[in-house]
């Protein structure tokens, strides 16, 4: 066989190895990118249901029925009924990092509110 005959089979045969190893490249990444973009959506579902979740328990289910003591109490939130929220309800911040649920038609509510409002106004006015 003559240099001029092997020459364009050798051409041939590397030419099929290349193409042949980029079309594997290419399908690798191909996976990988597949992979990635599932990774990337997988990520952002678990973000979305823990932002939920984490919304979910700041929403008040029920009420507590036991007034509390004011002096425990440092602040509190209105819960107004939305979608995820069902309930209109005083949420309480204790101390002691606690969130209490409160009716706010109750009668003691009101008296918590108005004493936490109460203590704000002192600590503004520097009377505490």
């Amino acid at each position: 066989m003559l240099i001029s005959e092997v020459q364009p089979q050798l051409f041939r045969t590397f030419s099929v190895w290349i193409t042949t190893h980029l079309t594997i490249l290419k399908h690798f990444f191909e996976i990988l990118e597949m992979a990635y973009l599932k990774t990337c959506t997988l990520s952002v579902l678990i973000l979305i249901v823990f932002l939920v979740e984490t919304d979910a328990v700041r929403c008040c289910l029920k009420y507590r029925r036991r007034p509390l003591d004011c002096r425990y109490l440092k602040g509190f939130d209105i819960q107004k009924m939305t979608g995820s929220c069902d309930l209109a309800a005083i949420i309480f911040h204790t101390k002691h990092g606690r969130l209490i649920c409160a009716d706010p038609n109750q009668h003691w509510t009101q008296d918590r509110i108005e004493c936490l409002r109460m203590k704000a106004a002192e600590v503004k006015t520097g009377g505490f």
